[in-house]
């Protein structure tokens, strides 16, 4: 997809997944203290990741020259580069 625009989306997630997520936050910074991360940097990156995944599904199960219903010209937004709070 197309990561030059950003676009801002609060969502709400059950705690046990914050925690999850938390813990994995914790666990990278840990592993790597020069290369730091935010919880919403990574919920953000596994929503694009999730997205993407989706939509090459989508796209293999579409006959040979068909558009997928998903194009990004037809649901904006275009993008997701995670960037929490811009």
């Amino acid at each position: 997809m197309d990561n030059d625009q950003k676009y801002f989306i609060m969502i709400s997630i059950p705690m046990s997944y914050a925690y999850a997520l938390s813990k994995q936050v914790r666990d990278h910074n840990q592993r790597q203290p020069n290369k730091n991360v935010s919880i919403e940097k990574l919920a953000a990156e596994a929503v694009c990741d999730y997205v993407d995944r989706i939509e090459k599904m989508e796209a293999a199960l579409q006959p040979a020259g068909a558009k997928s219903p998903s194009q990004a010209e037809q649901y904006p937004p275009t993008a997701c580069k995670a960037e929490v709070g811009k």
